[in-house]
């Protein structure tokens, strides 16, 4: 009898052991989906973090869709007028009209083919100021190029086309002291350069492109005053687009390889002071939207190598600045900031699969703190999804992020309220 409440005893024992331990086990909470099913490369906002609702309202439209500003310049490179000489003819027109003591300059030298275009128009109303100096050099065959300068004193052009069917307008309007250097060497590319309005407003402004190759355009459109606009596109296909309107802007991209896009647009109508973005993308497919927005001291530097990479900064308000940097195949990155004294800092880097295999990384920070993230992202696996990360910081004072992910089928959300 004893022997057998002694096994009893120890049955009960075992049992009670084994109901501990499963009332223990722990369970995760976690509760991460990816949302880009569907368009696997920024169809949906990475993470969806399905213990709070923060990001489903924060991300709500992305990804953000592109200015429509820039389809009205791409209409206008589509659309630029041919050479109009015949075979065997080169055209050239100059029209200067100069009041006071100061005359207008103008050469035009086309050699080495035919069916080359020039028209220089050069307006100096005014009895002070330096001269209106416009230079063109075309030599090859069906080039154009058109230079207006009206209203204004001391602006240069310089105009310098080799090769082939390439086209360039250069319109300097309405101040004093712009400047406009345009070269390109190939064949078929386009480039436009709009600076100042017909009732005046914008001076000192310096737009340089640079284009080597074939077919690349080139759009720039700096309205008010000290502005910096640098384009330098080499390969095929290449497109850039620059505006910036606001005083002392700077925007400098550099893009190498084939079917290359870049939009940079910096402040509104006299708003958006001292932004900067850099941007430099080599490979090709890469794809970069930067718009800074009604701020001050804005600045964004994005560097992209390889194919497929995206990446886009939206900053709305002051002291702003994101630094992207990726490399790869299929990486994507967002920032958009609305505030003061936010910081980004995104670093994305690997070979990927698009679609199957790749890095992304969305920041969304907004309200009047002190926001700062940093993502730190590596392709590593064969295969699979890896390294996504969504962080969203709303309304948060002195908040900080940071999330360092190497390897495969990563997943990472930061929610800060």
């Amino acid at each position: 009898m004893k022997l057998q409440l002694t096994a009893l005893a120890a049955a009960v024992s075992l049992a009670l052991s084994s109901a501990a331990i499963a009332q223990t086990t722990v369970t995760s909470n976690s509760n991460l989906n990816y949302t880009s099913i569907g368009q696997p490369q920024g169809g949906g906002y990475g993470v969806d973090n399905g213990n709070s609702t923060v990001d489903n309202a924060e991300w709500t439209g992305f990804p953000p869709s592109r200015d429509g500003a820039f389809t009205t310049f791409q209409d206008e490179l589509d659309n630029m007028d041919g050479s109009t000489a015949g075979p065997n003819e080169n055209l050239s027109t100059i029209d200067q009209t100069a009041t006071g003591t100061t005359g207008n300059q103008a050469s035009v030298t086309q050699s080495g083919g035919s069916q080359n275009e020039s028209n220089v128009t050069q307006n100096k109303l005014s009895s002070t100021g330096s001269a209106l100096k416009a230079d063109v050099i075309q030599i090859g065959n069906s080039n154009r190029s058109d230079v207006d300068q009206e209203l204004s004193t001391g602006a240069i052009a310089n105009i310098s086309q080799q090769g082939d069917s390439n086209l360039s307008r250069v319109d300097q309007f309405g101040a004093d002291r712009n400047g406009a250097d345009v070269s390109q060497t190939g064949n078929g590319h386009q480039s436009i350069i709009h600076q100042g309005v017909l009732t005046g407003g914008a001076a000192d402004n310096n737009a340089w492109v640079n284009q080597t190759g074939e077919s690349n355009q080139s759009y720039i459109r700096q309205q008010w005053s000290d502005n910096y606009a640098d384009a330098n596109q080499s390969g095929m296909d290449n497109i850039s687009h620059i505006k910036q309107a606001g005083d002392a802007n700077m925007a400098m991209l550099d893009q190498s390889g084939d079917e290359n896009t870049s939009y940079i647009l910096q402040g509104s109508a006299g708003v958006g002071d001292f932004n900067t973005a850099y941007v430099d993308q080599s490979g090709s497919y890469n794809d970069s939207y930067v718009s800074q927005l009604n701020g001050n001291d804005n600045k964004a530097n994005v560097n992209q190598s390889g194919t497929y990479g995206e990446s886009n900064v939206l900053q709305n308000g002051n002291s702003n600045f994101a630094d992207i940097s990726q490399s790869g195949e299929g990486d994507i990155s967002w920032v958009i900031q609305n505030g003061d004294n936010k910081s980004a800092t995104v670093e994305q880097s690997g070979v990927g699969v698009p679609g199957a295999e790749f890095n992304e990384s969305f920041i969304i920070q907004s309200g009047a703190g002190a926001h700062t993230a940093y993502v730190n992202q590596a392709h590593a696996p064969a295969g699979g999804w890896n390294n996504i990360s969504t962080i969203t910081q709303t309304g948060t004072v002195n908040a900080s992020a940071s999330v360092m992910q190497t390897g495969s089928g990563n997943r990472a959300s930061t929610i800060q309220y």
